[in-house]
């Protein structure tokens, strides 16, 4: 049996993982939007 506290933390450790790189992402698209908002202006 896999102890909880493991499941746990390894399921919390990948959802920060995944948070951070949602952020990443998004700020990344942001950068993206105003580079060619600029460069249509």
């Amino acid at each position: 049996m896999i102890p909880l506290l493991l499941v746990i933390s390894v399921s919390a450790t990948t959802a920060d993982a995944l948070n951070s790189l949602g952020l990443r992402q998004r700020k990344m698209m942001e950068r993206l939007a105003e580079m060619s908002i600029e460069y249509f202006l």
